[in-house]
This record gives C-alpha cells, structure tokens and sequence, in this order.
C-alpha cells in the first residue's frame, strides 16, 4: 500500500508549512513534490493503509516540532575541582619521572 500526498499543490497547508516540509523530509519527496509513504506490514490492504496513514501523521507531526534550543551551561565547582586536582596529579607525576639522581 502506498500513500502519496502532493505538498506544492496542498490547499490545507500554508506556504512557510509547505516550505518546512518540502525542508524536512527531502529524501523522502520525489522530483514531482510527492510524498511517499509505503507499508507492506500486513497481508491486509485495509491494514496497511491505516499503518500508512499512521506514518504519515507521525512523520508530519515531526516535521513540525521545534527542536529545543541548547542551553549552554557553565561546569559546576566541584567538577572544576576534580580537574584541577586531576591536572595536579598528572603533572606531578610527570615530574616525578623526569627527575634523575645521581648515584
């Protein structure tokens, strides 16, 4: 069972919609502005076009979402500490080797 719907042509879907979709989901949109949704899940027709008709929604509804934006965060005292001490303890160990006495 395939569902195919024609984004350019939509009258449902505005045109910054139909531009997010036509963004979103290139790889699944042929030359002709068609989208594709294919199931062959089931031996039954009628259940394949309602699995079909599922992923068309669910793709649609993800297109749509907006991403959160990242929140840049700053480390916390104690993770500061823990590398600084670590630093600390690298270094003094790398001292330690190079030091030679004489015999």
């Amino acid at each position: 069972m395939e569902l195919y719907f024609d984004i350019r042509n939509s009258i449902k879907l505005k045109e910054t919609e139909k531009d997010r979709l036509l963004d979103k989901l290139t790889n699944r949109i042929s030359n002709d502005g068609l989208l594709m949704v294919d199931s062959q899940e089931s031996r039954s027709q009628l259940e394949n076009k309602k699995i079909a008709l599922a992923k068309f929604d669910a793709m649609i509804r993800k297109a749509f979402t907006e991403k959160k934006k990242r929140v840049a965060s700053r480390p916390s005292a104690a993770s500061k500490a823990r590398r600084l001490e670590l630093k600390r303890k690298t270094a003094q160990k790398k001292q330690q080797r190079s030091k030679k006495t004489d015999d």
